[in-house]
């Protein structure tokens, strides 16, 4: 490498060693314009790249997304949340149907660390906050995010759990009635290994 008062001329071999120097110097953080101004000996031959030489050299080496990792219509209802649209307006502005804006709505506030919650969990929103002791009093802001978090955190462990429709086999989610009768039939099939032993 060689220093003159207007650039510093890089020498190589081939153009392809001169491009992997060029894309490192990218990588480092060196700013288009100082690239520029660098030269690059190629055999003798000195060569200087333009912001849009470098570009290209830059795409060249950067890893290329396989196109069935591409979702154009995901990436539309995205930019539509993103301009907080709701579901609906989703589906009536892009025509895509209920199922494919629902699963991305819902992957969009995962994104967003954000999650939708059902009806019947805010209308008990009063109930979950009488979990806050009565001793620090309902007034403390701190408490009652307290108890509202505790309330959420739960929600989010239902969540995870889902079971089938015996009749169409859509996913129903396990709500506090649902989550009684399983308690109720398993109370009456399962038990300790041990225990069913020794009947």
């Amino acid at each position: 490498m060689s220093k003159t008062k207007q650039e510093t001329v890089l020498k190589f071999s081939t153009i392809d060693e001169a491009e992997k120097k060029l894309y490192e110097m990218i990588k480092s953080g060196t700013n288009f314009r100082e690239i520029a101004k660098t030269g690059f000996d190629i055999s003798g031959n000195i060569k200087r790249y333009n912001p849009s030489q470098i570009s290209k050299i830059k795409a060249k080496f950067e890893p290329k997304l396989p196109e069935n990792n591409r979702d154009p219509d995901k990436a539309k209802v995205f930019s539509l949340f993103k301009k907080n649209k709701k579901p609906t307006d989703v589906i009536i502005e892009t025509g895509l149907n209920y199922e494919y804006v629902k699963k991305s709505y819902e992957e969009y506030l995962e994104f967003e660390e954000k999650m939708l919650v059902p009806k019947y969990w805010i209308n008990n929103l009063v109930n979950y906050a009488d979990g806050i002791s009565e001793q620090v009093g309902k007034n403390k802001l701190g408490h009652i995010h307290y108890a509202l978090s505790v309330a959420h955190n739960s929600h989010v462990e239902l969540q995870k759990h889902i079971y089938y429709c015996c009749v169409c086999e859509e996913q129903i989610p396990i709500k506090d009635k649902t989550l009684q009768a399983a308690c109720d039939y398993l109370s009456q099939k399962w038990g300790h290994a041990e225990c069913i032993k020794n009947q």
